[in-house]
């Protein structure tokens, strides 16, 4: 689907994050987005004053505040974890094991939430870096 409106296309400045590029320079994301330096200098201008992104050394920018705050609203009052949180706790009671709950996002399956069984909480390795939030 081509991408008629600006606000659109601006959007589409958070599809170049990712873990390989944590940070963007607008130069990088007119060439992907197709969009003239001017345009992509306005949208990252928009997306900076908003908090959404943030101007780090060298032209390069990472995403912005405003992000953590939305993560931190959709971890407190997404319905799904809050129905799923009494289960995964109760089936980590049952089992002893973690659990995790993970949604589908466009192509890929996104770990959302992590219930740490005792076992888990007893050692430092075992609490990090085994599931992707």
């Amino acid at each position: 689907m081509t991408k008629t409106s600006s606000l659109e296309r601006m959007l589409d400045v958070f599809t170049l994050f990712s873990d390989e590029h944590a940070s963007c320079t607008p130069e990088r994301a007119a060439e992907a987005l197709g969009t003239s330096r001017s345009t992509t200098y306005r949208y990252f201008k928009m997306l900076t004053d908003a908090g959404l992104l943030v101007l780090q050394a060298r032209s390069s920018y990472v995403l912005g505040p405003a992000i953590i705050e939305c993560d931190r609203l959709i971890r407190h009052h997404d319905p799904l974890l809050e129905v799923s949180r009494p289960i995964l706790r109760d089936l980590v009671a049952r089992t002893d094991a973690e659990a995790l709950l993970a949604r589908l996002y466009r192509d890929r399956v996104v770990c959302i939430h992590r219930e740490f069984s005792p076992q888990d909480m007893k050692s430092p390795m075992n609490a990090v870096g085994r599931c992707r939030f």
